[in-house]
């Protein structure tokens, strides 16, 4: 019988970093667990064995699993729907914050490590408000529209201000998930606006003096070349407050290509972190300003959609996997 094959996210050494030998270091993860209340064998039916694989028995514990090996210093989770019940309990060595969507059970969450930093303030953002003073959106329901269209989509976002226990020094976490809607482009970039609106105004009370980095994770349900993103990298233009995508650099190597030469480089491939028969494609992001100080030097290693359907088939979740979404992670060093 041939070995069951696996794959294994392990940290990367971002290109051009050698020069960085900083002594600190910190650990940030986004991850997009998909809510139980979506995880139904009816949306994955190519999923293997999806009646097991997606029950949340035996998910939480794959995607407890897959969190804790990480051991990140700051926890961003999107779709939770079992916020106090699992993931508090099982992170016992983190405070935490979380914010539901409207009128649906899941939300985004953050976990900090209680040694590391205290709460110093939080702020919920509600996407929704766009639609205020919108005339296309007549109805006060806050219940997600399926029209691309409408700015009612009951999406929501996190921010926390942490200041670290050893220097008292602040950093702002947003956390986010961006309305899902294949035509909705528009109005992930008004969501994008909004959220940085929403950033800009806490980094103006306390001063951009206070701050040692900010970021911003979650998923953006767009790829790199979207309005979207694109409107997060060049959030700088106005404010000197450039983002950067902590995976920018990152390549997958084809690990099948046998070179002419030994010397010669290796072709790279597209990394997504998320594998479904509808959506494959990177759409989860650590974007970060850091003034400087913070400066990524490793990544959670990406594999490539074929990678991925040579070991899992044709859709995440896996046995092994506990999500249709990947985990990405950078370690910054000062």
């Amino acid at each position: 019988m041939a070995a069951k094959k696996t794959l294994i996210q392990k940290l990367t050494a971002l290109p051009a970093t050698d020069a960085i030998k900083g002594e600190k270091t910190l650990s940030i993860a986004s991850y997009n667990i998909l809510a139980d209340s979506s995880a139904k064998p009816h949306f994955f039916p190519k999923v293997k064995d999806a009646p097991a694989v997606l029950s949340w028995q035996k998910r939480s514990i794959t995607l407890i699993n897959q969190i804790k090996a990480l051991k990140p210093s700051i926890l961003c989770l999107q779709e939770v729907d079992h916020f106090k019940d699992t993931f508090v309990p099982a992170f016992s060595d983190y405070d935490s914050a979380h914010k539901s969507r409207n009128q649906k059970p899941d939300g985004c969450s953050i976990f900090w490590q209680r040694s590391q930093f205290i709460l110093y303030d939080k702020h919920e953002v509600e996407y929704d408000d766009l639609a205020t003073s919108n005339s296309s959106s007549s109805s006060s329901s806050s219940a997600e529209s399926e029209d691309p269209n409408d700015l009612r989509t009951g999406a929501v976002a996190l921010l926390v201000i942490l200041q670290s226990i050893e220097d008292e020094s602040l950093i702002l976490v947003a956390n986010t998930h961006l309305f899902w809607h294949p035509s909705a482009s528009a109005v992930r970039s008004k969501q994008v606006e909004y959220l940085l609106s929403q950033i800009h105004e806490k980094v103006e009370q306390y001063g951009q003096e206070s701050f040692g980095g900010i970021f911003v994770c979650g998923d953006f349900n767009d790829a790199v070349s979207s309005p979207a993103v694109q409107a997060m990298l060049a959030s700088g233009n106005a404010d000197k407050m450039q983002f950067q995508h902590a995976y920018a650099t990152y390549q997958v190597p084809n690990s099948s290509h046998k070179s002419s030469s030994s010397k010669a480089p290796l072709p790279t491939l597209h990394p997504v972190t998320i594998f479904t028969p509808q959506v494959t494609e990177f759409i989860d992001y650590i974007f970060y300003w850091t003034k400087g100080t913070w400066s990524p030097t490793q990544v959670l290693s990406l594999f490539t959609a074929d990678q991925l359907k040579d070991t899992v088939g044709a859709s995440l979740p896996s046995v092994d996997l506990g999500s249709d979404h990947l985990p990405v992670m950078a370690i910054f060093s000062k």
